[in-house]
């Protein structure tokens, strides 16, 4: 179990050093005012409001397989991409690239963003 936390507290640790060398989202969408992403993971759904004023442009999920390591979902290209286009909704889907004891862990997760901007 100690081990488990370890690599936990190590996880967020880089997740936080990728978010902060992460170019901020307003630099990269000036003109964007609102972005809300819904998430369908594994049965589960959440919505992740994202605050655009200090938000990294930085868009990753951990695995909720339970025996998965090392996983996650990146969205950040096609979310960018969206919103790079001025999008005003759009969705798509990313493969867990962690590993399960049996090999690759594969777990699918499906998301709907909706954003706004300014004229």
């Amino acid at each position: 179990m100690r081990r488990n936390q370890e690599e936990a507290k190590q996880r967020r640790a880089q997740r936080r050093l990728r978010e902060d060398a992460a170019p901020r989202l307003l630099d990269e969408v000036r003109k964007l005012t609102s972005l809300d992403i819904d998430v369908a993971n594994a049965g589960s759904q959440f919505l992740w409001r994202i605050v655009v004023e200090r938000a990294p442009a930085l868009f990753e999920i951990a695995c909720t397989e339970p025996t998965c390591t090392n996983g996650g979902h990146d969205l950040t290209q096609s979310i960018m991409r969206g919103l790079r286009a001025s999008s005003t909704r759009f969705e798509g889907e990313a493969v867990c690239r962690g590993d399960v004891p049996l090999g690759n862990c594969g777990h699918i997760l499906k998301y709907v963003a909706r954003a706004t901007y300014r004229d």
